[in-house]
């Protein structure tokens, strides 16, 4: 129904691809997570990110650089999936506390001291431990002692610290603990809703297009400004951009660099569609040997097609890793070659970009000057 990709660069410079996707409602009916009552949302939001090494709901590795990006972080984490949740606001709220930190962490403190004998025994002394401790209301506890024997045999002690002294058996996100910890709080049962029995969302603005548009234009002027602040020079990803010998030499001149990293540094340019201040800022190398470069935390393979093929077969025939695949082929019946054999065969069928890109396996090829340079990600 309604899609926008907006690109940017954070604090550390490192490239994000955000889409915003907007569809059809995948359920029937839902349930708000403040009232419990059903929700006229006829949307549903998508938020999803590519950038750096990371895909997906990757949120928490973007670090805002600009009041745009921040508030892109909190429409993700707003409306992302109508915000569904395991939980009521009273629940969620309670499980993203500095409280719940702390009453699990007081749990852990006071057990943590048992040994294995004393730890499998949660009797009256321990309970009334527990509970003293903890605070436990009268009206709550019947509930807590149910969570207890239907989800931890009866022994929260060793469900949560196990029975050795080396770390916790189920740490503060594990489910069962939450149970747990919601049910010292009144708050497992929220007016009729058990934590996690179901999905509960929040209500999708009516402007959310609008909102979502808004923003990304403000985020595309915030990157046109600073492309700005870094002396652009030229822009490689003009439709009308040539990468002719005097671009070749312009760069050399701009880096201090030879040739050959010149015309990687184009090449990766025209992938990006970049203006040269853009990628100047922050185009490393990692390893020419091995053709590898890094931008915008990013790493790349960048060289003719012959330096990268020859890299894919060095890989083949030095990783361990495919020796161990031939012997799994041979005891399937798939092969009846010999090592050698089976191992010069690899690049020539699946070509040199299968064997080095473990992203997508897909490559581009750019001409620089008189020679095609590919670019690839690792």
């Amino acid at each position: 129904m309604y899609k926008r990709t907006v690109i940017f660069r954070d604090t550390t410079h490192t490239r994000w691809v955000v889409n915003f996707e907007l569809r059809n409602n995948s359920l029937n009916i839902q349930r708000s997570r403040a009232t419990l009552q059903e929700l006229n949302n006829k949307y549903e939001l998508s938020v999803t990110g590519e950038g750096g090494c990371s895909c997906g709901q990757c949120y928490e590795y973007i670090a805002p650089r600009t009041p745009g990006q921040k508030q892109l972080l909190d429409i993700w984490h707003k409306y992302h999936l109508n915000n569904m949740s395991a939980g009521t606001v009273k629940q969620d709220d309670y499980l993203n506390s500095q409280e719940y930190r702390n009453d699990y962490n007081k749990f852990v403190d006071l057990f943590i001291g048992y040994d294995k004998e004393h730890r499998q025994r949660f009797d009256k002394t321990n309970w009334d431990i527990f509970c003293k401790s903890l605070q436990i209301y009268p009206d709550y506890i019947e509930g807590v002692k149910t969570i207890i024997l239907k989800y931890m045999s009866d022994n929260p002690i060793v469900y949560i610290l196990g029975l050795t002294a080396h770390g916790l058996s189920h740490q503060i996100d594990d489910l069962y603990v939450k149970y747990l910890f919601l049910a010292i709080h009144g708050l497992y049962n929220d007016r009729g809703y058990k934590y996690g029995s179901g999905w509960l969302h929040d209500e999708l603005p009516v402007d959310i297009e609008q909102q979502i548009d808004s923003l990304c234009d403000l985020i595309e002027q915030e990157e046109k400004s600073l492309s700005s602040e870094l002396n652009p020079v030229f822009d490689m990803g003009n439709e009308d951009f040539v990468a002719d010998e005097c671009i070749i030499q312009q760069v050399m001149d701009l880096r201090q660099c030879d040739r050959s990293e010149a015309m990687r540094f184009i090449a990766l340019g025209m992938h990006l569609k970049y203006t040269f201040g853009d990628l100047n800022d922050t185009f490393n190398i990692e390893d020419s040997d091995l053709q590898l470069y890094t931008a915008n935390g990013t790493q790349y393979y960048l060289g003719t097609e012959d330096e990268l093929i020859q890299i894919a077969e060095d890989t083949v025939h030095n990783d361990s890793e495919y020796e161990y695949f031939w012997r799994e082929a041979v005891s399937a019946g798939r092969t009846q070659e010999s090592l050698k054999e089976w191992l010069d065969s690899i690049v020539p069928m699946d070509g040199w970009c299968s064997v080095l890109n473990h992203w997508n396996g897909e490559y581009h090829e750019y001409e620089v000057g008189n020679e095609c340079i590919c670019v690839s990600l690792t």
